[in-house]
């Protein structure tokens, strides 16, 4: 029978991964302790290591390795007669005394004690996620304290009060922070889930009984049906406070700008029979350029502009936001010899005609602190979610592949004896757990074949989900912008903006305004919670196709032994997961510039004048957003393009691997290629492993088998069958 999983046939030798691209296996194993360009590094060594995930203890621990050398597996590649050798191995870390070890393959003296443990592995992780956490939490109620004493009416605060410009400068400054911080709170939140969804052995056990897989090694919505109620109740408040954080945190801050956005031109009567003007500064506060005055005195001689009275003018300009005039002549009975323009006056500017002056109308910036109430609330719940994770005892669960290798090296789950070949149509099937035999088919694995189709589907949706509405926004306001031009970050046109009621009526208030604008972030934490998933998976393949290459050390995620190591990153390497956080914020950030509340003051310089509210589009903005949502998808879409590295030959054709995963991670295929050999060392699973023939199907033996071992191995042929 073939097999469906994508592999290759194994021949007479292992070889590396080629330079480039393909050599992503530095992600998972560091050559050297330090990194450095130069006699001057131009990062410091700490901050490398922080970033490749390395701890003190990890460092050290590879530091006495090279001391010790390399003297653990070998492998024996060879297509003739073979058997696997059993060999001494040395363990400078083992016991001389009989060890109690427990289901996940901890001994009693292995688990790590003190302090130490909270720093090193997941915990370490989580303890990161915990301290920025509370700082985050500390900040949202310093600024919570700070806006009750200063609050002003109706749970709101003015934080500034000026000109326009700067008003922006400060809106776009604190979308900017807010969304650091609730990407923060999203990727902690889900690096939670991971732990808190990945099975304990014991729960494994029970699946697999009922012939049910469980995920190893990625976020699992699937293994919330198996784990306790209480973690999956945790997940929920984890996820629920992650993706509110998201929503709420963009409704914390919003502008009100005037509505009125016309540019002003004080004239004489001589200007509209083509009279010369000035443009310097005197006459030009405004900052007019003389080729658009010289427009409006040319469309003023020629009789096309509006004409309107004193009085239906004032009605028209002063009260009303959805004015169609982009600029207004105002001819006075004053007259100049020097200029038939008195003055221009900025957009958004008022003029006391008897003195000539202007009056800037100022823009305040809002704080509702009703919402960073909420934000604060929610901070402390995630708080509590991280660290239930991290004080929870007697919790030992599979996190990363690493555990469950040891795990099932250290005790073979029986459910999966003699079937090395399983792969997930089998176990999707029903076919394991009857000793079949099969053969091994040599095929190239793209990347894009590891993730199941309903993980791809999940993913493809979520992002048409954001990306649909926003495009479509786009065509209709631009198809319907009589300019044709690109509104500014977090700036709206009488075209660009959607009323809700009018002055008197109003829908909705400020902060009800707020959270609807911020409403499509909820979809933004939704695409980075499925496009997260489906990068571990495609990383879980590829640090599991290495151990077909040659010896690797298990990466575990808790107490190391022996050659093994361990990380702060669960599956996802740190450089992808960086990579992913920051694209996040930045589209986070830019779409809390696309779409805002529009609260618009209807008046001018009057106080407590009536306020529109409304829903506003920035084009520019929702362009930006666009273009970073195509560079997600294909970056997503050129990963899948990849190969696993090739770790045959097979006629003469190097190509395959016979540990990439074919539909995405199962706990049943992980067990099935984890029954050693008879003869294998008692604790080669504390040793680099490598992964092949351990039985060979030779004379009276007719079906070999294949596993993890650490020690020699043979290539597989395709003209024998495995089980």
């Amino acid at each position: 029978m073939a097999s469906d999983s994508p592999s290759s046939v194994l021949t007479s030798h292992f070889r590396r991964p080629s330079s480039g691209w393909n050599n992503l296996k530095s992600f998972f194993k560091a050559e050297e302790d330090t990194v450095s360009l130069s006699s001057k590094p131009l990062v410091p060594d700490y901050v490398v290591h922080y970033i490749r995930g390395e701890t003190p203890e990890t460092l050290a621990k590879k530091r006495e390795q090279r001391r010790w050398g390399e003297r653990m597996a070998t492998v024996t590649p060879q297509r003739e007669r073979f058997m696997s050798q059993q060999v001494e191995l040395e363990d400078p870390w083992a016991s001389r005394t009989k060890l109690n070890i427990d289901g996940n393959g901890y001994a009693n003296e292995d688990r790590q004690r003190g302090v130490g443990r909270y720093f090193t592995g997941w915990k370490g992780g989580a303890t990161c996620n915990i301290i920025l956490a509370f700082v985050l939490l500390v900040i949202a109620v310093v600024c919570l304290i700070l806006a009750i004493t200063r609050q002003v009416v109706s749970g709101e605060t003015i934080i500034f009060s000026g000109s326009c410009d700067t008003a922006s400068s400060i809106n776009t400054g604190l979308h900017a922070a807010i969304n650091v911080f609730a990407v923060t709170i999203l990727v902690g939140s889900n690096y939670a889930f991971q732990i808190l969804s990945s099975p304990t052995r014991l729960e494994l056990a029970s699946a697999h009984n009922k012939k049910q897989w469980l995920d190893i090694g990625i976020p699992s919505l699937r293994n919330l049906f198996h784990v306790s109620g209480l973690r999956t109740a945790l997940i929920a408040v984890a996820l629920l406070c992650a993706v509110s954080t998201q929503i709420i945190y963009n409704a914390v801050i919003f502008t009100s700008p005037t509505g009125f956005k016309s540019d002003i031109v004080v004239v004489t009567s001589d200007f509209l029979t083509g009279a010369p003007f000035s443009n310097g500064t005197s006459f030009n506060r405004g900052g007019m350029s003389q080729s658009d005055i010289l427009s409006l005195q040319n469309a003023a001689s020629a009789g096309n502009l509006e004409t309107l009275a004193t009085v239906p003018c004032l009605q028209q300009v002063g009260g009303t936001f959805d004015t169609t005039y982009d600029a207004l002549v105002l001819v006075t009975k004053l007259n100049s010899a020097r200029s038939s323009v008195i003055q221009t006056g900025k957009s958004g500017e008022m003029f006391q005609l008897n003195s000539m002056s202007s009056v800037a109308i100022s823009v305040p910036v809002s704080v509702s602190s009703l919402m960073l109430g909420i934000v604060g609330l929610l901070h402390l719940m995630t708080l509590f979610t991280m660290a239930a994770v991290l004080s929870w005892r007697n919790f030992e669960p599979l996190v990363s592949l690493g555990d469950a290798i040891r795990s099932f090296m250290r005790n073979p789950d029986p459910t999966t004896t003699s079937a090395c070949f399983l792969d997930k149509q089998d176990v999707n099937e029903g076919r394991w757990g009857f000793n079949e035999a099969k053969y091994l088919t040599s095929t190239d694995h793209f990347w894009f074949f590891t993730p199941s189709i309903k993980r791809w589907v999940l993913t493809i949706v979520s992002w048409i989900l954001i990306t649909a509405p926003m495009a479509a926004a786009v065509a209709l306001i631009i198809e319907h912008e009589p300019t044709g031009t690109l509104t500014p970050l977090a700036t709206a046109t009488p075209y660009t903006t959607f009323l809700l009621g009018d002055a008197n009526a109003p829908l909705l208030t400020h902060a009800q305004a707020a959270v609807l604008a911020a409403a499509p972030q909820l979809l933004i934490a939704i695409l980075y919670l499925t496009t997260n998933s489906l990068l571990t998976t495609f990383w879980l393949s590829h640090e599991m196709s290495f151990f077909s290459i040659e010896p690797q050390p298990l990466r575990v995620s808790a107490d190391p032994v022996g050659y093994q190591t361990t990380s702060l990153y669960l599956t996802l390497p740190r450089p992808i997961s960086w990579a992913l956080y920051v694209l996040f914020i930045a589209m986070s950030f830019v779409l809390s510039q696309a779409v805002f509340p529009a609260i618009v003051s209807t008046g001018t310089a009057r106080a407590n004048s009536p306020e529109i509210v409304g829903i506003g589009f920035s084009t520019l903005a929702l362009l930006i957003l666009l273009a970073l949502l195509v560079v997600l998808i294909l970056g997503v879409l050129a990963l899948g393009l990849r190969r696993a590295p090739a770790a045959t030959y097979a006629n003469g054709e190097q190509k395959g691997n016979p540990l990439a995963l074919r539909g995405g991670s199962c706990s049943a295929v992980l067990s099935a290629k984890c029954h050693p050999a008879p003869g294998e060392p008692e604790r080669s699973w504390r040793c680099p492993l490598v992964y092949g023939v351990v039985v060979d199907a030779v004379g009276a033996q007719q079906v070999g088998h294949c596993a993890f071992s650490g020690v020699s191995v043979g290539s597989i042929d395709t003209g024998k069958i495995y089980a």
